[in-house]
């Protein structure tokens, strides 16, 4: 890799011989660069780790820099290997440009640099999708109730709040978590609520059905 070979040609007539007049020897130049491809589009998900490798031939000096666009927050190119890695912050499309430097530094025939090789790529961030579910619980009243929450898609600044009806008095609802504890008191009876769970990427709700005997 890097080498510039040259290769003498000969055109013969009669026999291939050095010393003969009708010999004709034409120089050849042939620049060896390294191959670089970046997959044309990666699908990523906000809040979701995610690693793309180039396939590349690696050179001992060779170095990867952006050359155009920005990386979406969080991720981060290396240098040496050229693989983009990290997770995504935020929701968005991110064409990039990948520029990988041999080193060499050799000069074409017109003058143009042929020291490097890019690549285009795509990162497509898309939001995650929130689920939130709520068990049906049964409790009594002035005993302890606990109702967890299962949840997938969300972030840790995540916040939930009781979109609509009345937790049962006794019982409140954990803005960080979503659990529903407490000791629930008053009248028996079936109390109905729908939690909204908030967060940088979107909401969702779900119905809590809670039966105090």
């Amino acid at each position: 890799p890097g080498r510039v070979l040259d290769v003498d040609i000969q055109a013969c007539w009669g026999g291939c011989d050095p010393n003969a007049g009708e010999v004709r020897v034409a120089p050849m130049l042939f620049y060896i660069l390294p191959r670089l491809q970046y997959p044309a589009v990666t699908t990523a998900t906000a809040g979701v780790a995610t690693t793309i490798t180039p396939t590349v031939d690696l050179w001992s000096s060779g170095v990867f820099s952006l050359t155009s666009g920005t990386l979406p927050t969080g991720m981060m190119l290396d240098t040496t290997t050229g693989v983009i890695s990290g997770t995504p912050q935020s929701v968005i499309d991110a064409p990039l440009i990948i520029s990988y430097t041999t080193g060499v530094n050799t000069t074409g025939v017109n003058g143009a640099p042929l020291d490097s090789v890019t690549s285009a790529t795509e990162i497509i961030v898309a939001a995650p999708t929130i689920t939130l579910t709520y068990p049906s619980v049964t409790g009594t009243v002035g005993q302890p109730l606990s109702v967890i929450p299962t949840v997938t898609g969300v972030s840790s600044s995540a916040t939930y709040s009781v979109f609509s009806g009345t937790l049962p008095p006794g019982l409140s609802l954990n803005p960080s978590t979503g659990a529903i504890t407490g000791v629930p008191s008053g009248t028996p009876g079936n109390v109905a609520v729908v939690i909204e769970v908030t967060d940088t990427y979107g909401a969702e709700r779900a119905g809590v059905l809670i039966e105090l005997l």
